[in-house]
This record gives structure tokens, C-alpha cells and sequence, in this order.
């Protein structure tokens, strides 16, 4: 069977992204992966062209920083013009930041290649030794919206380790998020979709208390409750 597509988004990546991709090739030769440069400066071409020696990476970049979201909906573009339903199951998007651990990626990996219809998350657990305060308080605030509101029972939604069908790619292009909040729309979208969805207990991984993460705590929190205004169906006037 053919494997999914491993879609790696990045902005002024460390040298733990050359790992990752060293990682995942080692684990499987055949595993092409999607790395997309949103905008990073020169000072980071080293670490590009790095990654760029494996046969298996296909490189593609913005000019200038656009968004998670931007870099994410660049790759998704780019695998839909180069592959095919029969050719790929489905996309594995993986942050570049090290939070994701190349055992988990392969979990989610198998578990495309046994049912690719389905929508798998990877879900961590938030405790207070291996989270920092302002994740936790942000997975919790947003997990109860998503739970008591759109009614969707996901309990890790900020998790960026995701293996989404091919056809199900396609609809995410014509989400409006550019940012962190394209990934809760992904979500959100599910509400008036008929995919099951399968979360994959991951490990919880934070770097030096998540230090590299370009999350804006303020401007992307807002764009992401913005992203839950979206989605809230009107009700009709009688």
C-alpha cells in the first residue's frame, strides 16, 4: 500500500528539523516528505539545504512569513497537484519544533495505512510536570468550547500531529484560517462532516518549556476564538 504524505510546515527552524527528517527516512526509505520554508531569512538556508540533500524531501518556500495555516495549505496545494487518491492515502502533518516524537509520527503512519477513510489525531496528556502553564490553560479552555459547544469529543486540540485522508485535504483548502487558527477549523469543520475520527494517544513533548514555539499568545488566541465565531451556525428567524 502506498504511504501517506508527511507535510512538515516551518518558520526559523532549529537543528532538531534535520533530525526529524533523518528520523523519519530511517524508518522508512520510502517515506516522501513535504517541508515547507514560510518565510524563514537567510540565516536559516543552511538547515534548508540540509534537509534538501535527502531524495525524499520536496522543498517549498514563501517569500515572506504567512502562517502555520498559509504554509500548511502551500503543502496540501502542492500534494494534491502531484498525487492522486490512489497513489496517497492521505496527509501526516507534523510540527517542525520537536514536539513529536518519530515513534508517534509512525503511529499515526500504520494507522493511515489500515484505514486511511478516517481523521486520526494524535492526543498528548496536559499535566503539570510536562506542559507549560500557558499550553495547558490553552488546550483546556479550547477543548471545553469545542466539547460543549460543537459538541465534537476531541481532548487535544492543539495537537499538530494529524493524518487526514486525501478527499478530506481538498476541503481544508477552502478553510479561511492563515495562522494557528487553520488547525481549529480543521477541527471545527468536522462538525457538519460525516468522517470518523480516531485520536492516537502521543507523547507529551515540550523542549526547554516550549521556547521555540512562534505561537503569539495574544494575537493567534485571538485569531483562533475568531475561527470558533466562524463556525457558529445562525439561527434562523422564524
Amino acid at each position: 500500500m502506498h504511504l501517506p504524505i508527511i507535510l512538515i510546515p516551518t518558520f526559523q527552524p532549529e537543528q532538531i528539523l534535520i533530525e526529524l527528517v533523518k528520523e523519519i527516512i530511517k524508518q522508512d526509505p520510502l517515506q516522501n516528505i513535504v517541508v515547507v520554508n514560510d518565510g524563514s531569512d537567510k540565516s536559516y538556508d543552511e538547515i534548508f539545504s540540509a534537509i534538501e540533500q535527502f531524495k525524499q524531501v520536496t522543498l517549498l518556500s514563501h517569500h515572506s512569513n504567512q502562517g502555520k495555516g498559509a504554509a500548511l495549505k502551500t503543502g496540501i496545494k502542492y500534494i494534491l497537484n502531484t498525487y492522486n487518491k490512489h497513489s496517497c492515502p492521505g496527509v501526516i502533518t507534523v510540527d517542525a519544533d520537536g514536539q513529536h516524537h518519530v515513534d508517534d509520527v509512525m503511529k499515526i503512519l500504520h494507522a493511515m495505512q489500515k484505514d486511511p477513510s478516517k481523521l486520526y489525531l494524535g492526543t498528548r496528556e496536559f499535566i503539570k510536570d510536562n506542559a507549560p502553564w500557558r499550553s495547558r490553560f490553552g488546550n483546556k479552555l479550547t477543548k471545553l468550547i469545542t466539547q460543549k459547544i460543537y459538541r465534537l469529543p476531541i481532548t487535544d486540540t492543539q495537537s499538530g500531529l494529524r493524518g487526514m485522508p486525501f478527499d478530506f485535504i481538498k476541503h481544508c483548502l477552502t478553510l479561511k484560517g492563515q495562522a494557528y487558527d487553520f488547525e481549529m477549523e480543521v477541527l471545527l469543520s468536522l462538525k457538519h462532516s460525516k468522517l470518523n475520527v480516531e485520536e492516537i494517544p502521543i507523547r507529551t513533548i515540550y523542549l526547554n518549556n516550549n521556547e521555540s514555539s512562534h505561537f503569539n499568545p495574544l494575537l493567534d488566541s485571538v485569531k483562533i476564538y475568531c475561527a470558533f465565531m466562524r463556525f457558529i451556525k445562525p439561527r434562523k428567524s422564524s
